[in-house]
């Protein structure tokens, strides 16, 4: 479908499409926005619910992009910055959907989060560009931040959202706990735009073949965390 001005109840942004796979799978209708220009969006209907979804790529600068793009289009009730995120607080476990009380990034931004029925415990949430990839970097950033996950857009959708004078939500799955290493570092293996590279990643695992189990484990981890924030987000009420 094409897009002049859509009315939704609820604009959701992620960092990656498949972060929208289990919401997209309790979907009566998911529909595909073909002038979409800042990555890939939908317009579905879930959960009582019509939700414009966009995906952008990691970090700020796409999150941002996304959103605006989103608000220009849509009519809506309030933004939702959703997907995975690593924990820093170790009661965290892999699985685990969280919601922001509170959003900071590091140079000292915060935006106050609406609450999400449902359930989910409240936490402060880091939002930097990078993933938190080794056990004593979450447990520093943590201690810094007195942040409970870490993640790296809803700095962004906060700001955007801030800006239109529209309320703004956060849910996120824990893919990764606070003891937990990451296969590898991630953040050597994005492209020019800041999207993490597929081909380079596969390259890298071709170099070292020792990774690749790692990285199917924690593959398999992200799909279990994804299909139950879907689960979740089908059941939720924003305030």
């Amino acid at each position: 479908m094409a897009t002049a001005e859509v009315a939704v109840d609820v604009v959701a942004v992620a960092a990656e499409a498949r972060e929208f796979a289990g919401l997209r799978r309790r979907a009566e209708e998911c529909t595909a926005v073909a002038d979409w220009q800042s990555g890939q969006a939908w317009v579905a209907q879930a959960g009582g619910l019509r939700w414009l979804l966009a995906a952008n790529g990691p970090g700020g600068r796409l999150a941002g992009l996304a959103t605006a793009e989103a608000l220009r289009k849509a009519r809506t009730a309030g933004v939702v910055s959703v997907g995975l995120c690593g924990a820093l607080d170790d009661r965290f476990e892999a699985g685990t959907v969280v919601q922001a009380g509170e959003v900071m990034d590091r140079r000292g931004g915060r935006w106050a989060a609406g609450r999400v029925q449902g359930g989910a415990p409240t936490v402060r949430v880091l939002s930097l560009d990078r993933v938190a990839v080794s056990r004593a970097e979450k447990r520093q950033l943590g201690a810094e931040s007195g942040a409970g996950i870490i993640e790296m857009e809803a700095a962004a959708v906060a700001a955007r959202a801030a800006e239109a004078g529209v309320p703004f939500y956060c849910l996120k799955a824990v893919s990764d706990g606070g003891d937990e290493e990451l296969p590898m570092d991630f953040n050597r293996y994005r492209d020019g735009a800041g999207r993490f590279s597929r081909v380079r990643i596969g390259a890298a695992c071709g170099l070292r073949p020792w990774l690749a189990p790692g990285l199917l484990r924690f593959d398999r981890q992200c799909r279990r965390c994804i299909d139950r924030l879907g689960e979740y987000l089908v059941h939720a009420r924003f305030d």
